[in-house]
């Protein structure tokens, strides 16, 4: 057997494999970066930085740039307060760019050495003959291209541009390494998000480090991707039905690696039939990266070969027929996973008889929901509509069913194949010895003199021969590696035993009968258990992937509320969900983890921090719903329970009994705790690195409500009237005090009556939510005055403390900001 690329020890394999690793976690720092752009950059009209804001323009005439700053001692002071408060973040960004310069300078020098036979044995041919050869190089090339679109699309060229420039101030050119490769792969290539590409958009940027070597290549690359199954899905999906999912992942990779040698796309017909026919023939929406995604018939209009091969799946009368199939299917695999999940349905037993039959499902269910999650909300903006009618199969409401369901059914398969793996050996030894004592003693029984006990004629042939079958059955060997083989003698034994059962002798003997019975059914449930083996929990973690909806699944939280707040139970069913989410995390890990790369850790803690964001989003209705109570039993004990006191008359008892409120008091608490024990049935889950437990999450939500609550009440009814009959020039602020003692007591009394009754309604339900309410209060309330006290001090500090910076400012449970009250010029002090 020859060396393969990824053997220990193999130079070229490590060093492909270390490079896609290196893009992976590139991709994950722009992702990060993308996300916490500061305002300015993004938009410096409105700001009062705008005029020390510069692009590419700054590189030409520095000085003159630099003179109309430093003269002019406002612009010099905004200018150093702008560079300390956001200068850690552009050099993190010229870092990012830098990365990738030096990711694509990395491959072209692997495919130099390949040329130069560095590698010894290996070449470019070699590589893309090897299983994992030809998945690391086009992954390496993939990876460079979505850098690329993802840089374009989260980052807009003019913010690169200036972060860049701020690059070039803060540090100087002389500190900057490859500073002209950064300036030139940052510059804008013109696109807006939103608006049409630019003519030769994005194959112009992919193309400004190209080389006639890696041209070559991605030919070489386009060809093996239109050939071959790369990563041989075959076994996951061997319906002919479900070709463009088994192809899926590869040809998001094509899409990318199209634009490397986009002649194709202008002009080669025959090849883009042939992509198009093979990987896009019922699908035009691609997903090519967690949460990006490309409309083809968008993407490729510009493209004349490319959008001809399109025009068939493309035509009204194509798309209503996949649309229209894709609803039966749907219909159809609610119906089937109804039956299957009925209450004591599917068991072990049951999973053993029916496996394939319910893989074949998961397949369906699987396939049906891709499609219709990725055509749904794309279609919507350009006119090619696939959506259907509320009540509907295919409608928002059946996406949902069909995803909890599904989710469930895996999660149940996936929990019964574990533990069946984990006692397979313990099992089939078992089974093993029962059917060789029911043979032992149905040989013993043979053996035996006729007497009045036994009613069977002596037959030592018999005897022997269920002797000798015994023997055989002992030699079975589970672990063995030819299951095959195994399982040809199995069924040999079993049809043996269905001839000996019409035997005149045995088929009058019920006892016997049944012995053979019970040794056939033993034998079958030996081979069920011997199929069992880790490549069927592969097929349906591989069948179950939901990465590519990364960014879809926002679109059906309002739903995921709703089920939640009409049944609260609902919650339980959601664990299943997440935990088919958290295949996102595959993508970017898998090579990361192979090389054992350094990287893995931060990459994992930011996909895993992103999962559980979306989940804490998603639960968060409890504590929202809570609140909704909350308000309500502030009502009743503020405002209707009367304060009850140490002695009461008899007479007065009903007055102060109130039975109508309590009935209301305790119908919300009941309420409430419904609400909590549907989180807190939910076990702990691990999403990637991070454990969730729904207790902390239950936790973090009330804590995030009350704070939006007492921030709001805070805002809304702190508010004084203006000085409107009063100057600030005539008089202190103390006689305005004491003008409006009155007006300003009240409010401060309401709001003390405001509080208080939050107060007390936290503390009233802490023993029916499990929390430890009055503190929770007390620290929250604590928090959001010393956090606004910070704020306002802001206005006398020089440099100023951000939310990032802040110790009362949190993530998880962050303190929301208002627009501060306008007040007319000539009231103010």
């Amino acid at each position: 057997m020859g060396e393969r690329l990824l053997d220990h020890d193999n130079l070229c394999g490590a060093s492909l494999l270390s490079l896609v690793a290196s893009g992976s976690a590139l991709i994950a720092e722009l992702l990060r970066l993308a996300q916490k752009i500061p305002e300015p950059y993004l938009d410096p009209r409105e700001t009062p930085v705008a005029k020390i804001m510069f692009d590419f323009a700054y590189l030409r005439e520095p000085d003159k740039f630099e003179h109309a700053v430093n003269t002019n001692d406002v612009l010099l002071q905004t200018d150093v307060e702008f560079q300390k408060a956001h200068g850690a973040y552009a050099l993190r960004f010229y870092g990012l760019i830098q990365g990738i310069v030096n990711y694509w300078k990395d491959v072209q020098v692997f495919l130099d050495r390949l040329a130069r036979g560095y590698f010894i044995s290996h070449n470019v041919d070699s590589v893309l003959e090897d299983i994992q050869g030809k998945q690391l190089l086009c992954e390496a090339f993939f990876l460079y291209g979505t850098l690329l679109l993802l840089l374009d699309d989260h980052i807009p060229g003019s913010a690169r541009e200036r972060l860049i420039i701020t690059c070039y101030r803060l540090r100087g050119e002389s500190t900057l390494e490859a500073e002209d490769e950064v300036c030139f792969l940052a510059r804008s290539t013109g696109r807006v998000l939103g608006q049409r590409q630019p003519k030769h958009c994005p194959e112009s940027f992919m193309s400004r480090f190209s080389t006639k070597t890696t041209q070559k290549t991605a030919r070489l690359l386009i060809q093996r991707l239109m050939s071959d199954d790369i990563y041989l899905q075959s076994a996951n999906f061997p319906s002919p039905e479900h070709r463009s999912i088994r192809l899926a992942s590869q040809a998001s990779m094509l899409y990318v690696i199209l634009y490397f040698d986009a002649e194709t796309l202008r002009s080669h017909d025959a090849t883009m039939r042939e992509v198009v026919d093979k990987h896009f023939s019922d699908n035009w929406i691609i997903p090519v990266y967690l949460g990006h995604f490309v409309d083809l018939s968008v993407e490729w209009v510009g493209y004349q070969a490319a959008t001809a091969a399109l025009g068939n799946i493309l035509a009204p009368a194509a798309i209503k027929e996949v649309a229209n199939a894709n609803s039966e299917l749907i219909a159809r695999c609610i119906l089937e996973l109804g039956d299957i999940l009925t209450e004591g349905q599917l068991t072990e037993q049951y999973l053993l008889d029916h496996l394939r039959g319910i893989l074949d499902c998961t397949r369906r269910c699987n396939a049906a929901l891709r499609w219709r999650l990725l055509h749904r909300r794309r279609a919507k903006h350009h006119g090619r509509t696939v959506d259907v009618n509320p009540g509907e199969p295919g409608d928002a409401d059946s996406i949902v069913t069909l995803m909890l369901k599904v989710s469930q059914l895996e999660y149940k398969v996936k929990l019964i194949l574990q533990r069946l793996l984990e006692e397979k050996m313990d099992r089939w030894q078992a089974l093993k010895q029962q059917v060789v004592e029911r043979m032992t003693e149905l040989s013993k029984f043979f053996a035996q003199a006729r007497t009045a006990a036994v009613r069977v004629t002596q037959d030592k042939k018999m005897a022997e021969w269920f002797s000798a079958l015994a023997r055989e059955a002992k030699s079975l060997d589970g672990a063995s590696g030819y299951r095959t083989i195994v399982g040809r003698k199995i069924q040999t034994f079993v049809s043996a035993l269905e001839e000996v059962e019409h035997f005149d002798h045995v088929d009058t003997n019920l006892h016997i009968k049944a012995l053979l019975a019970d040794i056939r059914t033993d034998l079958l449930q030996m081979v069920c258990i011997s199929a069992i083996t880790p490549d069927t929990i592969h097929v349906i973690e591989a069948v179950s992937d939901l990465s590519y909806a990364w960014g879809l699944l926002g679109d059906y939280v309002p739903i995921f509320h709703e089920r939640v707040r009409a049944e609260p139970s609902t919650a339980v069913l959601l664990r299943a969900t997440f935990l088919k989410l958290a295949s996102i995390l595959d993508v970017p890990l898998v090579r990361i983890a192979q090389c054992d790369s350094p990287d893995a850790s931060s990459v994992a803690s930011y996909y895993s921090c992103e999962l559980v964001t979306f989940v804490r989003c998603v639960l968060d209705v409890i504590p929202v719903s809570v609140f909704g109570l909350l308000d309500e039993i502030v009502q009743i004990q503020t405002n209707d329970l009367l304060p009850l006191p140490a002695r009461v008359e008899s007479a007065y008892l009903l007055d102060y009994a109130q039975l109508c409120a309590r009935y209301q008091l305790a119908r919300l608490t009941h309420r409430v705790a419904v609400f909590t024990e549907s989180v807190l049935v939910v076990e702990k889950t691990l999403l990637g690195v991070i454990c969730i437990d729904p207790r902390q999450i239950l936790h973090d939500g009330l804590r995030k409500e009350l704070v939006l609550q007492l921030s709001l009440t805070l805002d809304k009814m702190l508010r004084f009237p203006a000085a409107q009959s009063w100057s600030a020039k005539r008089g202190r602020i103390s006689d305005f005090v004491h003008v409006h003692h009155a007006h300003v007591h009240s409010i401060l009394d309401e709001l003390a009556m405001r509080v208080d009754g939050y107060r007390r309604s936290v503390e009233y339900v802490q023993d029916y939510i499990d929390v430890a309410g009055l503190k929770m209060w007390q620290k929250e309330l604590t928090r959001v005055i010393r956090y606004s006290v910070e704020r306002e001090c802001n206005r006398y500090l020089r440099r100023r403390v951000s939310d990032k910076e802040s110790r009362y400012q949190s993530n998880a449970v962050p303190i929301p900001l208002f627009k501060p009250t306008t007040v007319p010029p000539e009231n103010r002090e």
